[in-house]
């Protein structure tokens, strides 16, 4: 039973390269995710195609990890084969050539995993159907849909982008609170599913006994900075039986975007005139400095008292001067040098 799937895989498995080539894909209908509790349930997957011709049918367990482990096959109308791992609490079911199904007859926490079907026949490629999702939930814990969705604004100091050297403003969408972590998130803008500068978690982060996701939507500044733009993230969550959805939105800023150019050109002003201030301020003090100025002081003090408007600073630098008398003082005129 060992050499079975390599000899299928090796005669069966092509480049996608061919596929694309030739056209021959093969159309699957599979299981929806499971979610079931650990209490050794029964659990079933089913597998059809429309190809008539693809007599093997393989099934394989994708753990969290990514390792992809073969759980054993089937040659219509043979029996199946299984791998030792898998052989006592796995069943492969075949109903006819482009039916079949996998039962695990007591599940486990460890049986978590992604589940494919494959299907080829000898000397043709091989298909993959899309993988049923399962998922067995932890002891005391209860499905639980996200309690909690936000959209964090863009930071004021948002970059350039580096490749096409225009801005952009970043929206970052949060959702936690929840368990498992079967999630989607999508983006929309202006009630149009956004695709572009769209990027989620590969994987929901673990927190405590909850699951935490993010998005981010990258979009023009001129787009953000638009009122009546609005951007809304939605996660899909599906508890076992149904999806739930939830939701946040947040519009453009046009309005907070105005009032900070309004508030640079003010602050731009502000320098200006005060510049013009500084300008005429020192314009005045060089044409003092160039005219001289007047001090008056009384002749009966044994130093000079200035009672008018000029500095020390004119009696430091002046080396010579003139006086006159008038009204009891004595009026001297000091000539900077």
């Amino acid at each position: 039973p060992s050499c079975l799937p390599e000899i299928c895989l090796t005669e069966c498995l092509m480049p996608k390269k061919h596929l694309e080539e030739t056209g021959s894909f093969v159309i699957f209908k599979e299981t929806k995710p499971i979610i079931v509790n650990n209490n050794n349930k029964k659990v079933e997957f089913t597998c059809s195609h429309d190809d008539g011709a693809l007599s093997v049918m393989l099934w394989y367990q994708q753990t969290q990890s990514g390792k992809m482990n073969l759980i054993g096959l089937t040659y219509y109308p043979s029996k199946p084969n299984y791998e030792k791992e898998f052989e006592n609490r796995f069943e492969i079911t075949r109903e006819n050539v482009q039916n079949g199904g996998l039962v695990i007859k007591s599940v486990e926490a460890s049986d978590s995993a992604v589940y494919f079907c494959l299907h080829c026949d000898s000397g043709y490629e091989a298909h993959f159907g899309g993988g049923t999702r399962l998922t067995v939930l932890e002891t005391d814990l209860e499905v639980t849909p996200p309690t909690n969705v936000k959209i964090l604004p863009p930071s004021p100091n948002e970059c350039r982008n580096q490749k096409d050297k225009k801005r952009k403003k970043t929206l970052v969408c949060v959702a936690s609170g929840f368990y498992p972590d079967h999630v989607e998130v999508l983006w929309k803008s202006n009630g149009k599913e956004a695709k572009d500068g769209v990027a989620t978690d590969s994987a929901a982060k673990r927190v405590d006994k909850f699951y935490r996701i993010t998005s981010r939507l990258r979009v023009p500044a001129e787009d953000y900075n638009t009122a009546s733009n609005t951007f809304t993230c939605i996660v899909s969550f599906f508890d076992g039986e149904k999806k739930i959805l939830r939701e946040a939105s947040i519009n453009g800023t046009q309005e907070k975007y105005l009032r900070l150019t309004q508030s640079a050109k003010l602050s731009y002003t502000v320098v200006i005139v005060k510049s013009c201030f500084y300008g005429v301020f020192v314009g005045v003090l060089v044409w003092k400095l160039q005219v001289g100025c007047y001090c008056t002081i009384h002749p009966t003090y044994t130093h000079l008292f200035i009672t008018s408007p000029c500095h020390e600073i004119f009696l430091l630098k002046s080396l010579q001067y003139y006086s006159h008398v008038h009204g009891g003082s004595i009026i001297i005129r000091l000539d900077p040098i």
